[in-house]
């Protein structure tokens, strides 16, 4: 339900995090806030008991664990390419091989995802889980307009 959302959350607060903060940590407290923002707002869209929630809420999490080394690597890759052809690189074999990479990792994380999704449904009712799927499109643009209107205006957070 997160994967769109997640893509563009970090790629406009992956540089900004890692400028501020080269060790990491603001970069990972930020994605925490955002990601914890994001299962609220699905929650109460679902109309979720809090027992339901944190069984949900738990689900996230451990696919979150086996999302997060996939999504970085690519990460990693990608701006290895970007900087390879920036260069005028002509080593094909290691273009090859991130690009084989990255690939891999996207069906790999499409599967996560998949199964992700699976896991919720056996927990919620189908109604709950219609209000989620029904919900998630919205929800997500609204976190991402409230993080933009925060980027924009950083001097009052």
């Amino acid at each position: 339900m997160m994967n769109y959302l997640h893509a563009v959350l970090l790629s406009l607060l992956v540089p900004l995090a890692a400028a501020a903060d080269e060790n990491g940590a603001l970069r990972a407290q930020v994605q925490q806030q955002v990601r914890a923002k994001l299962e609220e707002k699905l929650i109460k869209a679902a109309a979720l008991d809090p027992a339901t929630a944190q069984r949900v809420k738990q689900v996230w999490e451990h696919h979150h664990q086996l999302l997060a080394p996939l999504r970085h690597e690519n990460a990693k890759s990608f701006a290895e390419l970007r900087q390879l052809l920036q260069s005028g690189s002509t080593d094909d074999a290691r273009i090859r091989q991130l690009t084989d990479t990255v690939l891999a990792n996207r069906h790999k994380i499409q599967e996560l995802e998949a199964q992700r999704q699976a896991d919720v449904r056996r927990i919620l009712t189908p109604s709950q889980f219609a209000r989620l799927l029904l919900s998630g499109p919205a929800v997500r643009r609204a976190v991402a307009a409230e993080l933009g209107k925060a980027l924009d205006s950083p001097e009052e957070n």
